[in-house]
C-alpha cells in the first residue's frame, strides 16, 4: 500500500468513526469559522481524571463512546462525545 493509499485509508475510519457519534471534526485552532459554529479548540476543554470526562468550553460533559484500536498506520485513540438533549 503506497503511503497516499494508507493515509486515505486511515483518514477513512477516521471520518467514519466521528460521523458515527456526530461528531465534527477541525484541524485549526484560529479559524473565523470555528468561532461562528462555536467550534472549541482541544486546549479549552478540562479531562477530568477520576471520571475519565471531558467538560466543554459549554459546561456540556463527553463521556467516552469507544476506542478505535491502533492498525498498522495509525495509533489507536479514544472517542468522546455527549447526549444532547432536545430544549
Amino acid at each position: 500500500m503506497t503511503k497516499n493509499a494508507s493515509l486515505y485509508s486511515a483518514t477513512s475510519l477516521v471520518i467514519a468513526e466521528t460521523k458515527k457519534y456526530q461528531i465534527e471534526l477541525f484541524c485549526s485552532e484560529n479559524s473565523n469559522r470555528q468561532i461562528l459554529r462555536k467550534i472549541y479548540p482541544k486546549a479549552l476543554f478540562i479531562y477530568d481524571t477520576e471520571k475519565d470526562i471531558y467538560t466543554c468550553p459549554a459546561d456540556h460533559q463527553l463521556s467516552l463512546k469507544s476506542t478505535v484500536l491502533a492498525s498498522e498506520n495509525t495509533r489507536s485513540y479514544k472517542v468522546y462525545g455527549c447526549k444532547l438533549v432536545a430544549e
